[in-house]
């Protein structure tokens, strides 16, 4: 038994293990799912609010109020949802071959980011990963120091 954390979950939803795979995917989500109800709810409230505010303002939508102060027109939201929409057999094509090349009959959500290198995967701990960054950082604190 291991504890799963934000910062441990990609070693088990990595591995190469597909029960682990598995397992680490459910109880992940778990506490997600059995708050469901909650979110929906929270999201329906949300949605309705930001409705009734956009109808305040004049807006003609909800989606037009919330894209307004960023200055991007509605048609743009449009075109992307069209695009990632027009493109998503490139995205099933992808998992199709995963599948494939991990010899699995199914694929599913904990299958997503099983690593196609097999056990040859950078694995970098808590500390080390801490390095890794101090040392790539160091370089603007040097550059900050006068003379």
């Amino acid at each position: 038994m291991v504890q799963l954390t934000h910062g441990n979950r990609s070693q088990f939803t990595e591995s190469l293990k597909r029960p682990v795979r598995k397992e680490a995917t459910l109880a992940y989500a778990k506490p997600y799912h059995d708050l469901r109800n909650t979110f929906a709810q929270t999201l329906n409230s949300f949605v309705g609010a930001q409705n009734a505010v956009a109808e305040l303002r004049h807006y003609q939508s909800g989606r037009q109020a919330a894209l307004a102060p960023h200055q991007i027109d509605e048609q743009v939201y449009d075109t992307l949802v069209k695009t990632v929409n027009d493109h998503l057999d490139l995205a099933h094509r992808w998992y199709r071959i995963k599948k494939d090349y991990l010899g699995l009959t199914d694929f599913n959500q904990a299958d997503i980011n099983t690593p196609l290198a097999g056990d040859d995967v950078l694995k970098t701990t808590f500390a080390e990963g801490k390095q890794l960054t101090l040392d790539a950082l160091s370089v603007l604190v040097m550059s900050t120091r006068p003379g």
